[in-house]
């Protein structure tokens, strides 16, 4: 068919022309589009200026979201998604100042982990990263910050150095010198004994903690707080809180008392800030296995030792007893562990001991494995059933400096072995479990009542063999504190 009339054809190309033209428009948008899409979600960060002031979420509360909208008038939400999983059924007028959400239409379809939350008003799309944590309250963080317990003025970050912490370790007691705290956390803290602190993990869950000592006019003390675990390919934090008038601390029995600091295994925690002469020395675990003084211990005999007070004694009469318990008669696997340092003064008698934990006066061959340590000849000498006796240590390192030291056995492989610092000096097939009677723990003598000169800084038991990680964390948890955490910049609320 011929078209004759040209104001036709003008009218076809012209239809032609804006169908070329609509076609190019919608392609130039949709790229620009994407581009922007990506940019506004990449690296989480947020484009538009107008973002990050009107709009910031505040936390998540069981099924509730608390945004914050500090512009002056309202903000239509059109869309709130975690994870494109949506979570309002319809708008949602945002009004100035904190407001609450019901979300739950998309939390019952998703699991605990890191989550991307995208909010979406008629001007603006606001999205960031979060931690959601269904266990306890629902509560959803910043993948790399901690929403502020609002209980709480001030609070101090504390990072675990991840290449000193030997593989990923559960439940680790993780002791912190608190003269390393700044002067700021000493004068926000409310109470006197220091009681008024909370220690969380980065997910907002409280860890048990223990308060040994601490003056604030002195800025200084000893806290232990059980990390729920700590990392050996990723730095690990925690924050601790304080300044707040109304919490006075926790009891010992507490969940987040001191007793459960020690629940992994511990069968006894001795940390010498008692004085013997009038008091009888604490055992932090939940098994009250507090030790007793002998000999005439005086107000004299509690020093500063490398952790925290260590108790002297003074190898003439002193001694400190530990009654028996029936678990610890029936240690087949166990790991004795303390902080020591052995003075050049001359014992009253030859061959001290150290520990002991069999009867009075029953002859040297019946020591063997009823927990001895003494000194002979410049070494340790520890006693082994079927064996004899084990030196260990060297003679010129044995005096005059703090030693970390480690009895294990474990039974399943009839091994014993002592770790001194942070080498294992030892190793030992013995071919029997331990005889460890029925008498009491003696700590700074033994058979014969052998009296050791010695500074002691720490003595626990465990009803498990530690493993080789577990103990070289330690020794540097208390050897090398400055490098094991670093302590963050006061922060306020």
């Amino acid at each position: 068919m011929r078209i004759k009339n040209k104001k036709t054809i003008g009218n076809i190309v012209g239809i032609i022309l804006l169908i070329t033209f609509t076609i190019i428009t919608i392609s130039i948008f949709n790229t620009w589009y994407q581009t922007y899409s990506s940019n506004i979600y990449k690296n989480n960060e947020i484009k538009s200026s107008e973002i990050t002031k009107n709009i910031k979420i505040e936390k998540l509360i069981k099924n509730d979201l608390y945004v914050y909208n500090n512009k002056g008038k309202i903000l239509t939400i059109k869309s709130i998604k975690i994870n494109e999983i949506n979570c309002l059924e319809r708008n949602y007028n945002l009004s100035k100042g904190l407001n609450k959400i019901n979300i739950s239409l998309c939390l019952i379809n998703l699991t605990n982990g890191i989550k991307e939350i995208t909010i979406i008003t008629k001007k603006e799309i606001y999205t960031k990263k979060i931690y959601l944590n269904k266990k306890q309250i629902n509560l959803a963080i910043d993948s790399n910050e901690q929403i502020w317990n609002t209980n709480f003025l001030n609070r101090i970050k504390i990072t675990i150095n991840k290449n000193l912490v030997f593989s990923d370790l559960n439940e680790f007691p993780i002791f912190l010198n608190l003269s390393r705290m700044p002067e700021d956390f000493f004068n926000n803290i409310k109470n006197a004994n220091c009681s008024d602190i909370k220690i969380f993990n980065k997910l907002n869950d409280e860890m048990p903690l223990e308060i040994v000592n601490c003056n604030i006019s002195n800025k200084k003390g000893e806290l232990h707080f059980k990390a729920d675990k700590i990392y050996n390919n990723t730095n690990t934090s925690f924050y601790i809180y304080f300044n707040n008038n109304e919490f006075l601390g926790y009891l010992p029995t507490d969940n987040f008392g001191a007793n459960n600091v020690w629940s992994n295994n511990y069968l006894g925690v001795w940390h010498f800030n008692e004085e013997p002469a009038t008091s009888e020395i604490i055992d932090s675990t939940i098994n009250s296995n507090n030790a007793i003084g002998y000999g005439g211990f005086d107000s004299t005999e509690l020093f500063n030792g490398k952790i925290g007070k260590a108790l002297f004694f003074d190898g003439n009469s002193e001694y400190i007893q530990i009654n028996n318990k029936d678990y610890f008669s029936n240690l087949n696997d166990f790991t004795i562990s303390f902080i020591m340092y052995k003075t050049s003064n001359t014992e009253s008698y030859p061959y001290p001991y150290f520990m002991w934990k069999g009867p009075w006066n029953t002859g040297y061959s019946n020591a063997y494995y009823k927990g001895l340590w003494h000194f002979r000849d410049d070494y340790i000498r520890l006693g082994l059933d079927n064996v004899g006796e084990l030196n260990v240590g060297n003679p010129d390192t044995l005096h005059s400096q703090w030693i970390f030291w480690n009895h294990l056995r474990k039974s399943s492989l009839n091994q014993t072995k002592v770790y001194m610092n942070d080498n294992l000096i030892s190793s030992t097939v013995i071919n029997s479990n331990p005889n460890w009677g029925t008498n009491p723990f003696y700590i700074g003598t033994g058979e014969y009542k052998r009296f050791a000169s010695i500074y002691l800084d720490e003595f626990r038991i465990s009803n498990i063999s530690r493993s080789q990680s577990w103990i070289l964390t330690e020794y540097n948890n208390f050897f090398l504190q400055n490098e094991f955490y670093n302590i963050g910049d006061l922060e306020t609320n």
